[in-house]
């Protein structure tokens, strides 16, 4: 058991209080929750800050052997349960309160975290309505998590402890410097593309396709175009419209 897990401290009284706020953030679809286990989890922990007065650990663990994730956060009950406000992502399980026993195998190297820890940081660099967590929150974020580990290793006077340490922020940098590159070719491609989009185009569109998928709402003809979908094909049946999502939609 890592050393961090007997520094556990429980919930503040009543639970059922605790619990209560934390629903109102729990995730219950798997597709909304995915990724998003940090950022629910440290808006839970503000809220519990200033609505209970209460300070919140948080709960990570590395994830291993997992296509999409590389970690997985939930908030400390107590000294056998967690509050995992993305359960969901984990086993398609809809339990707020887990018990930290029953996680699958390949999540290891489990840590507790005081919320404190990466709330100001994430309160500088929240931003409504962005998809992703900044990549200065991140490295933020990583790096604060190196230096509470060590840390803890050398007060403890725990060698292994600091190795576990020093691993998990290598796989941080390796994903981080991913996840960077990702994110500069994507911003790259969208701004290609917005370049495209101004430029004209020779006339190649079928009469009857799926016009959506070039998002001509603004060009020339394009009503009369849409009127003619709507007439009758030869066989006397009207084509049946479609609802592919355009591959070039920002």
């Amino acid at each position: 058991m890592p050393p961090a897990v007997h520094a556990l401290r429980p919930a503040p009284q009543p639970i059922q209080t605790f619990t209560s706020l934390a629903r109102k953030f729990q995730i219950l679809s798997k597709d909304e929750a995915a990724g998003r286990c940090l950022s629910v989890s440290l808006e839970f922990a503000l809220a519990a800050q200033r609505q209970l007065d209460v300070d919140v650990q948080l709960v990570k663990w590395r994830v291993k052997d997992d296509p999409d994730y590389v970690d997985h956060w939930a908030v400390l009950l107590d000294s056998d349960n967690v509050v995992d406000l993305t359960r969901v992502q984990v086993d398609g399980s809809t339990k707020m309160v887990c018990r930290i026993g029953d996680y699958p195998a390949n999540y290891v190297n489990r840590r507790v975290y005081p919320a404190s820890l990466l709330g100001p940081a994430y309160l500088a660099r929240r931003a409504p309505g962005a998809a992703r967590l900044s990549n200065t929150f991140l490295w933020r974020c990583g790096t604060q998590l190196l230096r509470h580990d060590l840390a803890a290793a050398l007060r403890g006077r725990d060698p292994r402890s600091a190795r576990v340490a020093l691993d998990e922020f290598t796989t941080f940098l390796t994903c981080f410097a991913i996840s960077s590159l990702t994110r500069a070719l994507e911003k790259r491609a969208s701004r290609l593309l917005g370049r495209l989009r101004r430029h004209a185009e020779p006339s190649a569109r079928t009469a009857f396709g799926d016009l959506s998928e070039f998002e001509p709402a603004d060009a020339p003809g394009f009503g009369a175009l849409m009127a003619l979908r709507k007439l009758p094909q030869a066989t006397g049946r009207e084509r049946a419209p479609t609802h592919t999502r355009s591959k070039y939609k920002a």
